[in-house]
């Protein structure tokens, strides 16, 4: 009888890895093998790894941002007083988005959705107290995060009730980029020359509608969707 030597768990007769931790199990009494039962270097699970690196990597980050805050205490120029918000926003974005769903044990797909539309709109609210004119947050940035915010939470939704093939769901994301399109260049054009125009987002939506057509074709055609499947390993 034998226990991992991570997690204490008891491991099954010629297992060579545990069940809970995937910690690689070293047989002290095996022949073929000079390892000791208790190696030098540690074998970390691959979700302890990530979150480990995460937390890494917000140390780096932080480290940059608080330089940044401490000058601009001090030196301050006349155009642009708070100058570090421009590191430091972009910089908690770009964390909430990409390094914080590696830090969180249990991350729902939809929570982390509402944090990133609540930590982008409080950003962007910030950025338009500090810039000329700001009512360009009102008019046009929280319609447009709200929106996107939606589209994907129902895009989401949709696969989540039901297995999607990868050429059906390529589709879906390029409608979301057709309709992301559409609806910023409407909110922009509006709020700026008090009209709307669409002449941006079509040729976006004429790029992703040849694409849709190609998907549709693939999701059609066995043999291609099969080639393709394993071309890119999709």
């Amino acid at each position: 009888m034998s226990y991992c030597v991570n997690c204490g768990v008891e491991l099954e007769l010629g297992a060579k890895r545990c069940p809970l931790c995937a910690v690689p199990v070293i047989n002290p009494y095996d022949n073929q093998s000079h390892n000791r039962a208790y190696p030098e270097k540690v074998v970390l699970p691959p979700k302890v790894r990530r979150r480990y690196s995460a937390i890494l990597i917000s140390l780096i980050m932080l480290i940059p941002n608080i330089i940044c805050s401490i000058v601009n205490y001090f030196f301050t120029f006349d155009t642009i007083g708070a100058w570090s918000l421009y590191v430091n926003i972009p910089s908690i974005l770009v964390w909430v988005f990409f390094v914080l769903p590696f830090i969180w044990r249990r991350s729902e797909v939809f929570i982390t959705i509402l944090i990133d539309t609540i930590v982008s709109c409080v950003c962007l609210y910030i950025i338009s107290l500090i810039t000329t004119p700001g009512d360009w947050f009102l008019k046009v940035a929280l319609p447009f995060v709200l929106l996107f915010a939606a589209e994907l939470s129902v895009l989401i939704l949709w696969t989540k009730n039901k297995k999607r093939d990868w050429p059906i769901l390529s589709i879906a994301i390029l409608v979301l980029i057709i309709l992301c399109s559409l609806e910023l260049e409407l909110l922009i054009t509006r709020y700026l020359t008090q009209s709307f125009s669409v002449v941006i987002s079509l040729i976006v939506g004429l790029s992703c509608l040849s694409l849709i057509v190609f998907f549709i074709a693939v999701s059609k055609n066995k043999r291609l969707r099969a080639w393709l499947s394993r071309k890119f390993f999709i």
